[in-house]
């Protein structure tokens, strides 16, 4: 069998002039080679194929799931703020004094006071009990707010607003957020206010109108203008959120809050703690996939093996008529990297393909459930993909070293004897 690069030579009757042969020439002898017999080049590439894809698929559900709960506990806000409260121990309070000493604090552009209390709410004649939370409008603007009805919350315009949590609907048995929108809503608030010897409990009575409405999980929740508790004489608020400048100020501000006595804690701790564990869990997948790569791998050692064995004369011929052995070792190095490259691409392809039929479907069924959100499971960040096709051109050159190493040593002689 006469190779490309051979015929003129053969028809001068010269040998191929050392360092001749190209980097083109031995990737079109490569191509012919591997398609030479197809069969076996299709199974070694579905190999690769299948562990290329099974691992992306696996890495890409751990990167979309990390996200999926990463957006649910932060936003691009909350992983600057820190929410800050006093020590067990109660010895420093969230005063005003204190309050001012936080506000200069260099990297420190916003403060704000909660005060919470639990209240008896009252709608029409249905009771119930809820956490209330006196805020400011500073405050609404550090938290994520998911309104479900009704207006944004904005107590500068509607001081009399009362923004309250989904749930409350279904605690009082009405069946749609219409029934009580604009309607007066009733507290009564239990709260510790100061004396000269000390403190006494007072009951606050409030009435608003009920503005807005918001998604909710963990029971009723209310929200009300800090007047309520501000009027009646407290001072010192439950908690308070502090917005640093930049994500990389949080955790020196929270030290030096922390040194004054309180206690601080950063949805960037909680972002961290997320990453930790869902690269423990990427491990675990890489773990999972990495199984059948394995046994692609050595699918892969095989047919180049076998090629190598069933094509000894051809390199025997090959440097018999002027290849170096360095161009023998190249042109396997090229076949295998090829194949791998091949199969991860395939591979990226397919993952890609199921993810977006598994998406799509588990975004129907949610949707059928009532979820209208859409939200997507997997991810393919393009240092994944990167990595991913890399690895497995590095994974085709070690697989190739050692039968592309026994290549380069075939005597050419012993080879045509053969």
């Amino acid at each position: 069998m006469k190779l490309p690069w051979q015929k003129d030579k053969l028809e001068k009757g010269v040998a191929l002039p050392k360092g001749k042969l190209g980097y083109m020439q031995l990737i079109e002898i490569a191509l012919k080679n591997l398609f030479y017999k197809k069969l076996r080049t299709s199974l070694t590439i579905a190999g690769v194929v299948v562990g290329v894809g099974s691992v992306t698929f696996l890495l890409s559900f751990g990167f979309g799931l990390r996200d999926v709960v990463s957006r649910q506990v932060v936003d691009s806000n909350s992983v600057r703020t820190i929410d800050v409260s006093p020590a067990k121990a109660n010895l420093v309070k969230i005063d005003d004094e204190n309050i001012q000493r936080i506000e200069t604090t260099p990297g420190v552009v916003k403060v704000a006071p909660v005060f919470i209390n639990a209240g008896k709410v009252q709608f029409n004649n249905a009771n119930t009990e809820g956490v209330v939370y006196g805020t400011d409008q500073e405050y609404l603007s550090l938290i994520s707010f998911k309104r479900t009805a009704g207006d944004i919350p904005n107590f500068k315009e509607h001081p009399k607003d009362i923004y309250i949590s989904s749930s409350y609907i279904k605690a009082v048995g009405l069946k749609s957020a219409d029934q009580i929108l604009g309607k007066e809503l009733s507290l009564q608030v239990t709260v510790q206010v100061p004396t000269e010897e000390g403190s006494t409990k007072k009951t606050l009575e409030y009435t608003g109108i009920i503005g807005g409405i918001f998604e909710s999980t963990s029971g009723t929740e209310l929200y009300v203008n800090d007047s309520l508790f501000t009027d009646n004489g407290i001072t010192e608020a439950s908690q308070l959120k502090v917005l640093a400048a930049s994500k990389e100020d949080v955790p020196t501000v929270q030290k030096k809050i922390e040194a004054l006595g309180f206690v601080g804690t950063s949805p960037l701790q909680t972002l961290e703690q997320i990453n930790q564990i869902f690269g423990i869990l990427n491990i675990l997948f890489l773990g999972f996939g990495g199984i059948g790569l394995i046994i692609a791998t050595l699918g892969m050692f095989n047919t180049l093996t076998i090629s190598l064995l069933e094509r000894t004369k051809e390199i025997g011929l090959m440097v018999a008529l002027g290849a170096r052995h360095k161009d023998i070792k190249r042109l396997f190095v090229i076949e295998a990297v090829g194949l791998a490259f091949i199969g991860g691409v395939l591979g990226i392809i397919g993952a890609g393909l199921i993810s977006l039929v598994v998406n799509t479907g588990l975004n129907s069924l949610a949707s059928s459930r009532g979820v209208t959100d859409t939200f997507y499971l997997f991810s393919y960040p393009a240092f994944l993909v990167t990595i991913i096709i890399v690895a497995s051109l590095l994974l085709g050159y070690l697989v190739v070293y050692f039968p592309a190493r026994r290549a380069a040593k075939i005597n050419p002689i012993d080879a045509l004897r053969s």
